[in-house]
């Protein structure tokens, strides 16, 4: 995939909020600007009749508050935060079916707060079986879908459904709706990650949003019948190449907001075939119609309770993290729902635990390097899925920032021991595993991510820096792997790189160093014990090598990007379910992999990829286009203007990762 970086990006997951103890609710101090969120406090509301008070536990971000945040929706000014769980703390007269001390999930204005006031009819009783951040998850994404679906579209098995942008949050709660109603299912996503996490989901035709070929597709697939429902949020000509897909009375479902809003003009001949066209907005209808709404939320929670759905996948963020949460969403990164914890103290005590994630509140974990920028990334992450008791091993003191983030994961209810330790030496090791076992409770995984960078060119390459080099790498993972054979591990993941695949320039100490490595997990896998390795590229201003290749790009590649935090740590997510023993993790732009490359002569390794993959690279470098003073030099003043008018067209939807029919050149590009 193409991969722009961007380096305001690593500074937002920093960027941590004050969270006061008073009542509070986000604010935008500064429109446009995401980092001009913050936390004011704020009044709570006594509930009048018919209404509840409600402590906010967690609260789901929807794309409305990112377009609010940067002054772009187009509805006009609205409290940030929309939906929520929580418990309830007061009720106003008339309320009989709510009482304080009721853990609920609804409909609310300003959730990105501490406590809010809303309609009873709004808010539901949580089910048991759904913890506070899988239960913020549902009210907007599954209202949404169930009411357009189900209420307006009236769906019915063995009919088909275009569910565009099926990785979103409405989508992927609309696949669920539709999935149990028995339809069949075509959809559209923007990126092969989110193909393949629709196609583990049981999605069979899956199409690209970022293209109007999915219009073909469909009637390819479908042997020109085209579809009964289209469920849509995308904008421009996607609408109406979606309406000629509609069978006679097809029901087309509006869920966005730029084309009516932009009053755009639509053509009315496939209306002839009694097509049903409805805007749907469930603010308006929560507001004119709260019973209604109810009926459909009470009917929905049955589903869940019964299992028939479930929460969205999800994004977790503290309260202090708002502003990152915000970015994130800004990217359109995320599978499925971000949920943001409103509470500093985490809720994670109240999950469920997911069974294909061996990450247990009863076991110690162990990272080595644990206290660099990527030891705490991984700490962090540990602690989001549920880890409690994590070991630090560093053979450095901590530095003042490690510190300051060590106490933030604390305030999770983490115990975090800081265990010195050289890691190369096995007796000091020995020492460190004792101490786990007769404190903490008993180690269950350990992630390796000590090193040392030493690069000098080859030729000047000496015994002194490949021993300083390798020593961690290979000393160290042998004294781990061994200290460990008594240990009933649930995982052992080695911290490789890619450098031991493709090699980098400078670094045949390092290089050597991580292959060990690779070579030791395909040992221990293969004698039935736990290992995986991941040949990673290099991390976005983390970790040792991205700081150098911040710098200075001449470690990386050629063809690699640099590997976001959210997007590593997403697929570490999906790694460490998973039973296999080597992967390489990187960005890549395939046309620079093989721009000085003939076919006849790609590397071995290169060919291992598909073909498919390294014919799109070829196509992608063909198609490249530049302007050049001589051709302007030669045309009239129109001509010029129409030729700029193209090249910025194309480029820029380059860039943004659209198709150049979906930027009208007579429009803003926002």
């Amino acid at each position: 995939d193409h991969y722009e970086e961007d380096q305001g990006d690593s500074e937002s997951v920093q960027q941590l909020l004050d969270v006061p103890e008073q009542p509070f609710e986000l604010e935008i101090t500064t429109p446009g600007v995401l980092g001009g969120l913050r936390y004011k406090p704020s009044q709570r509301i006594t509930p009048e009749a018919g209404q509840v008070e409600i402590e906010v536990y967690a609260t789901g971000l929807n794309f409305r508050d990112v377009l609010m945040a940067l002054g772009l929706y187009p509805g006009g000014p609205i409290p940030l935060g929309s939906e929520c769980s929580g418990v309830v703390t007061g009720i106003g007269e008339g309320v009989t079916e709510l009482k304080p001390g009721d853990e609920v999930i609804g409909i609310a204005p300003k959730t990105f707060g501490k406590y809010v006031t809303t309609l009873a009819n709004l808010i539901v009783p949580k089910p048991s079986n759904i913890s506070f951040e899988d239960g913020a998850t549902i009210p907007i994404t599954y209202l949404t879908a169930y009411y357009a679906m189900h209420y307006i579209g009236r769906l019915q098995k063995g009919e088909r459904a275009l569910i565009h942008a099926g990785a979103g949050g409405v989508g992927q709660a609309a696949i669920q709706i539709a999935q149990m109603i028995g339809a069949e299912i075509f959809t559209t996503a923007g990126s092969e990650e989110k193909h393949e996490f629709l196609r583990n989901m049981g999605v069979k035709h899956i199409m690209s949003s970022r293209s109007l070929d999915f219009a073909d597709d469909v009637m390819e697939a479908t042997n020109g019948e085209g579809v009964d429902v289209v469920l849509n949020s995308l904008a421009g000509e996607f609408i109406p190449r979606s309406l000629t897909l509609l069978k006679p009375f097809g029901r087309f479902l509006e869920i966005g907001r730029t084309d009516i809003y932009q009053n755009s003009q639509i053509d009315m001949y496939p209306f002839r075939n009694n097509l049903l066209y409805s805007a749907i907005d469930l603010d308006m209808a929560s507001r004119e119609k709260p019973q209604l709404i109810r009926s459909l939320f009470l009917e929905l929670m049955e589903y869940f309770k019964e299992e028939k759905l479930k929460p969205l996948p999800l994004t977790h963020f503290s309260a202090s993290e708002a502003i990152g949460a915000f970015r994130y969403m800004a990217q359109r990164k995320n599978i499925g729902k971000i949920v943001v914890s409103m509470k500093e103290k985490s809720t994670r005590e109240v999950q469920q635990i997911d069974e294909t994630m061996p990450i247990r509140p009863d076991a110690t974990y162990m990272i080595t390097g644990g206290t660099g920028a990527l030891g705490l990334l991984m700490a962090e992450w540990l602690i989001n899925h549920g880890a409690k008791h994590l070991v630090l091993a560093t053979f450095v003191p901590p530095s003042n920032y490690a510190k300051e983030q060590i106490d933030i994961l604390k305030k999770q209810s983490a115990e975090i021991a800081i265990a010195m330790g050289d890691v190369t030496d096995k007796d000091q090791m020995s020492t460190i595993f004792s101490d786990i076992s007769s404190n903490m409770p008993e180690l269950k995984g350990i992630m390796h991510l000590a090193g040392l960078l030493d690069d000098k060119a080859i030729m000047h390459m000496n015994l002194e820096s490949m021993i300083k080099v390798m020593r961690p790498k290979v000393e160290g993972s042998w004294n781990l792997h061994q200290l460990t054979l008594d240990h009933s591990l649930d995982f052992f993941i080695f911290f490789s790189s890619a450098a031991s695949v493709v090699g980098s320039p400078g670094q045949a100490n390092y290089t050597a160093a991580n292959i060990f490595m690779d070579a030791l997990s395909v040992y221990r896998k293969s004698i039935g014990l736990p290992s995986l390795t991941i040949n990673w590229g290099f991390w976005l201003e983390t970790g040792m090598a991205g700081k150098e290749a911040v710098k200075s790009d001449r470690t990386l590649f050629k063809g690699s990007r640099m590997i976001k935090p959210e997007q590593g740590l997403q697929i570490l997510d999906r790694l460490i379910k998973k039973d296999i023993n080597r992967t390489i993790v990187s960005p890549v732009v395939w046309s620079e992999v093989l721009d000085p490359y003939t076919k006849d002569r790609i590397p071995p390794l290169y060919l291992l990829f598909e073909d498919q993959k390294i014919e799109k690279a070829g196509k992608g470098a063909a198609k490249k286009a530049s302007i050049t003073g001589e051709q302007l030099a030669g045309m009239e003043a129109e001509e010029r203007q129409d030729l700029m008018n193209s090249y910025l067209q194309n480029e820029i939807a380059r860039v943004v990762g659209v198709s150049p029919s979906k930027l009208d050149i007579n429009k803003p590009l926002n």
